[in-house]
């Protein structure tokens, strides 16, 4: 019988299927924390922050579980955006953000939310 992940665990799941299917040169770092960055607020569900290599994800833990997946999902989208735009942030949920995240999000529903859980966690 198999446990039940938490859900940090099971973000962070989801985090290296991402990294594996939507593969970035730059690479991408998960962060599950019960505080997000003071300039951004403990309202925010999450974030990502490209001042350094790797870029950052920064989900916010006081969340629901399904929240907090799909704000992985959310925050991916703009860093596969962010590698194919250098001025991504003009682009920021913009008509190509969207389709980036309708890809990733189709990806996900149709098989990788399965394939994700076979994904080791500590």
């Amino acid at each position: 019988m198999s446990r039940e992940v938490s859900s940090r665990d099971r973000c962070h799941q989801v985090h290296r299927w991402l990294q594996e299917k939507f593969c970035l040169p730059r690479g991408t770092r998960l962060r599950v924390v019960r505080r997000m960055p003071k300039e951004h607020g403990d309202k925010c569900d999450g974030v990502i922050i490209f001042d350094k290599s790797p870029a950052l994800i920064w989900v916010n833990a006081n969340r629901s579980r399904s929240t907090m997946i799909y704000t992985v999902l959310h925050e991916y989208a703009h860093a596969i955006l962010e590698d194919r735009h250098r001025d991504w942030k003009s682009l920021e949920h913009s008509d190509p953000w969207y389709r980036v995240l309708g890809i990733v999000e189709r990806r996900y529903f149709d098989g990788g939310e399965k394939e994700s859980r076979a994904y080791r966690v500590r």
